[in-house]
């Protein structure tokens, strides 16, 4: 087919804001096109009144003396009017378009959006920002964030992704496919993708860039596994005390793979700890602060148990990004250490609701050509091609580079409904899936990911697939959970019921549709005499829609006015109620929604008692070709998604054990309803320490320095606590602080400050600090609590120090933690959780401020624990609601000393420690160690952090 580029241009613009309504653009460029011929450049600056922001003023490099002489916006605004009929290419073009819309007269001027295409060209890609595509493509280290050179790196990008994309042309060709198939023929990047390579350098010299000299960085980092020489093979009978410590020792197997390996004690211990609970068959503690070398200290004894006994070994972290860090360094390490060959399989596994279904795709497919005609809205198409690109990606790689809803663009999702929803609707449900009968089993991530952990030694997870194993592979009974410090925050995802308005509108949808009781109707038509129950269960499920719709149809508004009537009600936050108790209602609305929600249980649970046992005839049946597979497959998705919606329905209204319901609401995302365990301990005892061998809780974090406080409560939200006596150690090992933190580390609390709330609580702390930064030159980070506090911090950083030190700012860049370590000199700042998990060694960072104490959450489902903690072991305060403040300060501290030689100061400021008791403060220090907390004004502190800094 020969498509037309026509009139085109790329344009870029800057602004002093993000409002059209007030702000104004300060920045314009264009490159203009026709066909493949540049017809044009522009690039100006545009006058205005209104203040630059420091923050604009750093990121774009614009000052206002630069805009004096610029033109006004009315000329300007001329010589982009010159672009109307053109098809005008901007990366987020929605924002470009609110700018500049008015500037138009005709409808004949159309804003493309560049994201859609770029995120079709590179499946898979988390990050589709158009610095991150520069930087990937060795186009610039960072964007400009001005209008001319960010609309010219556009096109390059553009140009480098198609160019990249035609090397592979059995790609090519499948992806051009799928755009004619489901792109609107006037799409523009449809002719763009269609170019051939001519026309692709035509365009690249026109702009003078060299395309045939770009790479892909993500294609050259693919396997960026860490390559080692192996040592010598252990034996399969090296697993012994002795040798353990041998590995570990000055001259060990460590010492000859790393010269640089310092032999530690504490990481012997926990070696030997971790090999002793393995072998006895019994639950371990252990907590391995920072320097340990926790990771190979659990990892090599794990390894020489599996080989000496061939017991398949788990090791579960706390998140999918410390899997790929095990999976890419730790492991590599450990087998060179060992001299394990690749015949010691180590597979990586994630949880089933993490993939996608290639199955239920298809089917889906099927009912959208019965729904719709040819002409396809623009994101429905979008998710089409998506969505086929991924499963093309992995009928053709191996398990390791297969793509799942984890690799799916957190931007791409966001803005486009439809891949939201057929992400969800096609997700693994291991209920449901048919295994081996499926004819995608050989592609599938979720079978061949199954397959995989089934024949490897050792298996490496994360909690949530801990705590909620899938069916098709036993679960191992020998686990390291690492990061064991958040297991009571994936306790209570893990195992809380919910029901969400958005889950039940879902159901609605596939109700209406009669997709899923069509194939229950296809099942059911080869059974003889079968007609009248079709015709009954096709009335039957009319009549549920409707009497589901007439509750259902006022109920989300009623929920809304509940919660505004709440006295601190946020519309931008969720608001949280305890469930409405049927005993307990005092107003009608409560009784409304109460009533409502009632009927819909009856309902939904009625209507579920009437399938299942039509259900059950199905299962375990053989089918004999793909279709009745397809048919089974679809209803029983649907079935499991009733049967779900019923459970936490019910869970949330009538309550269930050891659980308390909350009602939550947030403007945009409507209503949910979950009930949430309160003794998550008791449940992980049962769940996974009774089924379990041994399994070994490690974490830097999950007491005080010597164990002496706060060990209950990790105990209990453990499981161990509950354990016999004969099934665990005594007590946890807690293992010395690896470094000297007395002499190492300052860290200080003021509270000789305003209220947080109050306006000039930002500017007085950075002004208290800004002598010491100076002095430093650098090397601070600054951390806050709120987004409020953290975009003032962010303008008055720049007002001060924009041109005298460099600032690195969370959401500037993608790689601003590099470059603030590159900088060797630098301010970097972030909220809250940026600093948990940032690794900044050497003296690139020698002082933090933290702008309050953390907070546990007001959850009802925690001060429920609170009550229950206190009821049951007694001191909550100290063992669970101050540890868990402590630990959490603990981990954004711990960023301060990373090696031996490191130096550094903190100031966490919060004047609430006013209130509290003396007893209270004593504890609050006790929690803290090994850091020797001090309690001053901030005169002081700054000046104590100064001298110890500075004192050389």
């Amino acid at each position: 087919m020969n498509y037309q580029l026509g009139n085109w241009s790329l344009i870029d613009i800057e602004t002093t804001g993000i409002d059209p309504s007030y702000d104004a653009v300060i920045d314009v460029g264009f490159l203009s096109f026709s066909g493949t011929k540049l017809v044009s450049e522009y690039r100006s600056l545009v006058r205005t009144d209104i203040e630059l922001s420091q923050f604009i003023q750093k990121l774009t490099g614009i000052k206002p003396h630069m805009l004096k002489q610029a033109p006004s916006w009315p000329e300007v605004s001329i010589e982009i009017s010159h672009l109307e009929g053109h098809r005008l290419l901007a990366h987020n073009a929605s924002f470009e378009k609110m700018f500049l819309s008015d500037i138009f007269a005709h409808d004949s001027t159309e804003f493309v959006d560049s994201i859609p295409y770029l995120a079709l060209l590179h499946p898979g890609r988390s990050s589709l920002g158009l610095e991150s595509f520069m930087i990937d493509y060795s186009i610039a280290e960072k964007e400009e964030h001005r209008g001319y050179e960010d609309a010219r790196a556009l096109l390059q990008v553009m140009l480098a992704s198609l160019y990249k994309l035609q090397m592979d042309p059995h790609r090519y060709q499948f992806t051009l496919a799928q755009f004619e198939k489901h792109m609107p023929q006037d799409y523009w990047f449809l002719g763009f993708l269609s170019l051939d390579a001519n026309q692709i350098l035509e365009l690249a010299n026109a702009i003078g860039f060299d395309l045939q000299n770009t790479h892909y960085k993500p294609d050259l980092e693919k396997n960026n596994i860490l390559q080692l020489n192996s040592l010598s093979p252990v034996g399969n009978d090296a697993f012994s005390q002795k040798t353990i410590e041998e590995i570990f020792s000055k001259e060990g197997r460590i010492f000859q793979q790393f010269k640089s390996f310092e032999s530690r004690e504490s990481q012997k211990e926990m070696s030997v700890r971790v090999a002793r609970s393995l072998a006895q068959g019994v639950h371990a503690l252990i907590q391995a602060p920072t320097g340990t070398g926790k990771t190979l200290a659990y990892l090599i004894p794990s390894a020489l148990y599996q080989l000496k006994t061939n017991n398949q070994i788990l090791v579960s972290t706390g998140t999918k990004a410390l899997q790929e860090q095990a999976m890419q360094k730790d492991i590599p390490i450990m087998k060179s250490v060992l001299g394990l060959a690749d015949d010691f399989k180590v597979a990586q596994l994630i949880g089933s609701g993490n993939h996608l279904c290639e199955l239920l795709f298809r089917r889906k497919m099927e009912e959208e050509l019965d729904l719709f005609s040819s002409e396809r809205p623009f994101d429905l198409a979008v998710a089409k091609i998506y969505m086929e690109l991924i499963y093309y990606h992995n009928a053709l790689n191996s398990q390791s580079d297969k793509l799942t809803r984890l690799d799916l663009p957190y931007v791409l999702k966001i803005n486009n409904n439809e891949i939201r929803s057929w992400e969800e609707e096609t997700k693994v449900d291991f209920r449901s899936c048919i295994g081996n009968k499926c004819p995608f089993k050989n592609h599938c991530s979720y079978l061949n990911g199954l397959r995989e952990a089934k024949d490897a030694q050792m298996i490496i997870g994360n909690h949530a697939l801990l705590l909620t194993w899938p069916k098709g592979v036993p679960r191992p009974s020998y686990i390291i959970a690492d990061e064991a410090h958040r297991i009571e925050h994936e306790a209570t995802s893990a195992y809380s019921l919910e029901f969400s308005q958005i889950n039940f509108d879902s159901f609605l949808k596939q109700l209406q549709q009669m997709q899923a009781l069509g194939a229950l109707f296809y099942l059911l038509g080869f059974e003889d005499g079968s007609q009248t129950l079709i015709d009954e269960l096709r009335k039957e499920a009319r009549s549920v829609l409707e009497m589901l719709y007439d509750h259902f149809h006022v109920l989300p508004d009623q929920v809304e006015n509940y919660f505004k009537k709440m006295p601190k009600y946020n519309d931008l936050y969720w608001n949280e109620r305890p469930m409405i108790d049927a005993e307990k209602m005092t107003d009608q609305l409560s009784a409304s929604i109460f009533n409502h929600l009632q009927s819909i249980q009856f309902i939904l649970e009625s209507f579920l008692a009437k399938l299942t046992p039509i259900n059950s005839r199905f299962e375990g049946v053989n089918f004999e070709n793909e279709q009745k597979m397809m048919a089974y497959s679809r209803f029983e998705s649907f079935y499991s998604h009733l049967s779900d919606l019923v459970v936490a329905l019910d869970a949330g209204l009538r309550g269930r054990a050891n659980s308390v319901a909350s009602f939550s609401y947030k403007e945009g995302a409507g209503f949910v309803i979950q009930s949430s365990p309160i003794d998550v301990g008791r449940i992980i005892q049962k769940e996974l320490l009774e089924p379990a061998t041994a399994v070994v809780f490690t974490s830097a974090t999950l007491a005080n320095a010597d164990g002496s406080m706060a060990t209950q409560g990790v105990e209990w939200m453990t499981g161990y606590s509950y354990l016999d006596p004969a099934k665990r150690f005594k007590t946890g090992l807690y293992l010395p602080p690896v470094f000297n933190y007395k002499e190492q580390a300052k860290v200080f609390v003021c509270s000789d400050t305003p209220n947080l709330w109050e306006p000039h609580f930002t500017p007085v702390i950075i002004d208290r600090v800004e002598k010491l930064i100076e002095k430093l030159g650098g090397r601070t980070l600054l951390l806050f609590s709120s987004k409020v506090r953290f975009e003032q911090a962010r303008e008055i950083l720049l007002k001060k120090f924009d041109g005298k030190l460099p600032l690195f700012i969370q959401g500037m860049g993608a790689n601003v933690v590099d470059e603030f370590k590159k900088s060797q000199g630098g301010i970097l700042l972030g909220m809250e959780s940026f600093g948990e998990g940032i690794d900044i060694p050497g003296d690139d960072l020698e002082f933090i401020l933290i702008d309050k104490i953390p907070d546990i959450r007001q959850e009802i489902v925690i001060q429920e624990r609170r009550n229950f903690y206190d009821k049951t072991f007694g001191n909550e305060f100290t063992d669970y609601f101050l540890a868990g403040r402590t630990r959490s300060l603990h981990q954004k501290i711990g960023r301060l000393i990373r090696t031996a030689n490191d130096r550094g100061g903190a100031i966490v400021v919060d004047n609430r420690i006013k209130n509290w008791k003396s007893n209270t403060l004593k504890q609050f220090k006790q929690l803290m160690l090994p850091y020797e907390v001090q309690f001053a004004d901030m005169e002081n502190a700054v000046l104590e952090i100064e001298k110890f800094l500075l004192r050389d």
